[in-house]
């Protein structure tokens, strides 16, 4: 078992990984020039596509991330679905194939997770 700080590495935590069907699905972090930090998302946004939960070591988690395409991403929201369709939520109509990605749908582990 790997232990940093007395946190167990090895331990397994959830993640949603996000595809898009239109295109690129990126967003950078970074400094703007006040020196505050600032989400830099691509232009064009995710309207529709797929999210899937998936188990995720630390260890294994920077690979994973290096493998990520140009259409995929990843959030700390997890899923209530193993696998399900989602839209934007102005899209969205009740009892539809996909869902929204929204509160309603999504959560915060109470477990170990990413953060």
């Amino acid at each position: 078992m790997n232990n940093y700080q007395g946190v167990q590495t090895d331990e397994t935590f959830q993640i949603t990984e996000y595809t898009t069907d239109n295109g690129i699905l990126t967003k950078e972090i970074g400094m703007d020039s006040e020196g505050k930090i600032r989400k830099y998302p691509d232009p064009i946004t995710m309207k529709s596509g797929t999210a899937r939960k998936l188990p995720m070591t630390l260890p294994g988690f920077p690979e994973y991330l290096m493998g990520l395409g140009i259409n995929r991403a990843i959030g700390h929201g997890i899923c209530e679905f193993e696998k399900t369709k989602i839209t934007i939520l102005k899209n969205f109509k009740n009892k539809s194939e996909a869902i929204p990605r929204s509160k309603d749908y999504f959560h915060y582990s109470d477990g170990a997770t990413l953060a």
